[in-house]
């Protein structure tokens, strides 16, 4: 019994449970000595209680009845800025849904044509409207599939795993960037630029560069300059009141949260900065910035990469040369100091930014 449920092991009294199971199954007529005290239970019906399920047609089955619901509900809000969201979200859960059923093709024509028909003609999608490329939906539909089995091998096999900014599995691994850059580099670099989202970065940047000074005291954090696009930058609207207001007793704690980031780099998207109250102090400590870049801006950045080296970048990556630029600006770069971007991800994953560098 213990082999076919081996999640019964987490309890500490997980003998007796097995024991208790063992009698109830056998009626209580098993002639044995057990271990435990044994209290049987009467039970007079075994069988759970009947489900009523909610009758009639569901108009498209690959949506389900779930989204039909949300559809009607939207339609009868009135005329509101929250409506045109919840609007324009239905129709990226419906793109989802549909291609749950089919993932060779898709038609964001027949999406927003089915949207009307679902709520009646009374929803249609904004004007400016754009559906996400279908390899960012599949990209993430396979980046749950993934978590998910991630999870469940966690769970079968009691391995560790990495859950969160702060886990120390990542940081660990993370903080290996730094012997990474001496490696490279020779030395420190005096600045660091990068976009920010949860902040695993900065912090495994800390924790390595601490690490080092235990053998090598001389070794200098650099200084931080981290990075977020305009549609979705929680941190530089809290940094930049801290910094207005003097750095005062809990600063790191006092941030916005954007509850419905409109952007369209996907992987900068943490409109609950959680991770700020441990990243501001290290940004603090570095002797550097948050700093803010246009999201409206980022092809033509797209296209200096590619001009100048022949490669695309991703929109993220964008953000963080975006804010190079910025900081150059601004005063926040020397001349003669040594500045790392860590860029991260390529153009693949989002094939959309490419074509707008292409016609920036």
């Amino acid at each position: 019994m213990a082999l076919v449920n081996p999640k019964v092991k987490e309890r500490t009294d997980y003998r007796h449970i097995l024991w208790d199971h063992l009698m109830f199954m056998a009626n209580y007529e098993l002639d044995v000595d057990c271990p435990y005290e044994i209290v049987r239970e009467e039970v007079e019906n075994l069988h759970p209680h009947h489900i009523s399920y909610t009758e009639g047609p569901i108009r498209y089955r690959h949506y389900g009845r779930a989204l039909e619901e949300m559809v009607k509900a939207v339609a009868a809000m009135p005329e509101s800025e929250e409506r045109t969201v919840l609007t324009g979200q239905i129709a990226h859960a419906m793109k989802r849904q549909y291609l749950q059923w089919n993932r060779d093709t898709v038609d964001d024509a027949l999406i927003a044509e089915q949207l009307g028909e679902l709520s009646g003609g009374r929803l249609q999608l904004p004007e400016g409207f754009q559906f996400h490329d279908t390899r960012e939906y599949t990209d993430a539909m396979a980046a749950a599939a993934a978590k998910k089995e991630a999870n469940d091998f966690h769970e079968k096999n009691h391995v560790l795993i990495s859950t969160g900014n702060i886990d120390p599995i990542r940081v660990e691994a993370k903080k290996t960037m730094v012997f990474e850059y001496l490696r490279q580099l020779g030395k420190m670099p005096d600045v660091y630029v990068q976009a920010v989202a949860g902040g695993t970065g900065p912090i495994a940047l800390d924790k390595g560069i601490r690490d080092l000074q235990t053998t090598f005291p001389e070794t200098k954090l650099p200084r931080m300059l981290l990075i977020q696009q305009d549609t979705c930058d929680p941190m530089v609207q809290a940094w930049n009141k801290a910094v207005k207001a003097g750095f005062p007793e809990g600063y790191e704690k006092d941030y916005p949260i954007i509850a419905d980031p409109k952007t369209f780099v996907s992987i900068l998207t943490a409109g609950n900065p959680g991770m700020y109250p441990i990243v501001a102090p290290i940004v603090r400590k570095s002797g550097g910035t948050f700093l803010q870049v246009k999201e409206s801006e980022l092809a033509r950045y797209g296209k200096i990469v590619k001009d100048e080296r022949g490669i695309y970048l991703g929109p993220a990556s964008i953000v963080c040369f975006a804010g190079f630029y910025k900081a150059l600006e601004e005063g926040q770069i020397r001349n003669g100091e040594t500045v790392l971007l860590n860029t991260g991800e390529g153009a693949a994953r989002a094939s959309f930014f490419k074509k707008m560098i292409d016609e920036a």
